[in-house]
């Protein structure tokens, strides 16, 4: 039958629920089908686990005396159950002659499937039952869930349909070399919602490479803003892009713990309110989940990020930057001040949506390397800055 839970509605008899924890909805799929058996059958749900507060988790055994026993029996296979079972041999029987996955024993087959997944709780999830913990991760699977894409989805531009695209463009990038990638990550907003739509990792690349893949993005004509790691070797590529592209269209951001707290709640909210997408893909998805919102002995909110050999430690790098508040568009000049008086109602659409570090008291301001916008503007200015509150409060809608 149909995943859609409706289709199990008045049906009668023994059902089968695959993969239940990926199911978007997992309780209402389980409340719609286990009336079915009212009248005689068995139910059986098969899935991997998706984080310790799916409602899958909460099935199970048990404990009757505490009146929490749905009936269940709980059976688990992990990667070494099968293994010791002789997967293996069964696997290697359908293999092409020159898999290398031939020449493997059960001890080489298990580290090689551990080698290619993202991360540990990854694999630990997948393939050895041990839900991930939610409790620890600033973002749980729902969430996450909530925001990719679907099946069939069109996610990915070309540079072609991008320089076509009229939508406004934001751009974020994390700068590494060795062990950590370089990583452009490209939104389109489309009605307040963040799609991505183009991802540009290297690894190993010469700065003049990263250097080219960066300014092919900030050429773009719906490009507006891209937020550039300053941190580290990340200043250089910065200061050459603000120097050809200006500081109002490249802002350089310096990972301080101030700036990672403004960047983190602005992403889950996206998150919450499904206003972003993001590709189904587990590398994309292990970096999101690797955020961590830790307290500290004094009491202090600190955000961290679990560093692998495997990708890049996310360190609300190029993912977050694009789907925050500060990606809103800004005019292509600065508009200087005089005596013109700023709209009120304008006013108080700014004050009411700029993030709090860049509040400036009794007008509407935009703080950065762009200078802040004041609630004036000369009469050269003036339709440029009214150009922009549209492009601002169309943003925001």
């Amino acid at each position: 039958m149909s995943s859609n839970p409706d289709a199990q509605a008045g049906k009668r008899g023994d059902r089968v629920l695959d993969e239940f924890a990926l199911h978007p909805d997992p309780r209402k799929l389980y409340s719609i089908a286990y009336p079915g058996i009212t009248w005689g059958g068995s139910l059986e749900i098969v899935s991997t686990h998706r984080g310790s507060a799916n409602f899958f988790n909460s099935l199970g055994p048990g404990d009757p005396a505490q009146g929490k026993s749905q009936g269940f029996s709980l059976h688990r296979v992990t990667l070494q159950d099968a293994l010791d079972a002789g997967f293996l041999a069964k696997l290697q029987a359908k293999l092409p002659a020159d898999d290398p996955r031939q020449d493997m024993d059960e001890a080489a087959y298990f580290d090689f499937i551990k080698a290619g997944c993202p991360d540990e709780e990854t694999f630990l999830q997948e393939y050895m039952c041990e839900p991930a913990d939610d409790a620890g991760a600033f973002l749980t699977f729902e969430l996450i869930d909530g925001i990719k894409y679907k099946p069939g989805e069109k996610m990915e531009l070309t540079l072609a349909e991008l320089s076509a695209c009229k939508n406004p463009l934001f751009l974020g990038g994390d700068i590494g070399r060795v062990r950590d990638l370089t990583s452009f990550w490209v939104n389109e907003q489309v009605g307040g919602v963040n799609l991505t739509r183009k991802r540009i990792d290297l690894q190993g690349s010469t700065f003049d490479a990263q250097e080219a893949a960066l300014y092919e993005l900030l050429a773009l004509p719906s490009m507006r803003r891209g937020c550039i790691d300053n941190t580290g070797i990340g200043r250089q590529l910065v200061e050459r892009a603000q120097t050809r592209f200006g500081t109002y269209k490249v802002e350089a951001i310096t990972f301080t713990p101030a700036v990672k707290e403004e960047l983190a709640y602005p992403v889950r909210a996206a998150c919450e309110d499904r206003s972003f997408r993001i590709p189904d893909d587990p590398a994309v998805v292990s970096d999101f989940r690797a955020i961590r919102k830790e307290t500290t002995a004094a009491g202090n909110i600190r955000f961290t990020a679990e560093r692998t050999d495997a990708a890049m430690p996310i360190d609300f790098g190029p993912r977050p930057l694009p789907c925050t508040p500060a990606n809103q568009p800004v005019p292509a000049t600065h508009p200087s001040s005089s005596d013109v008086p700023f709209p009120q109602n304008r006013q108080i659409a700014f004050k009411a949506d700029i993030p709090p570090s860049t509040r400036r008291y009794g007008h509407a301001g935009v703080s950065g390397p762009h200078r802040a916008m004041q609630g004036v503007c000369n009469g050269k200015a003036r339709h440029l800055f009214q150009r922009c509150i549209g492009l601002w409060e169309g943003g925001l809608a």
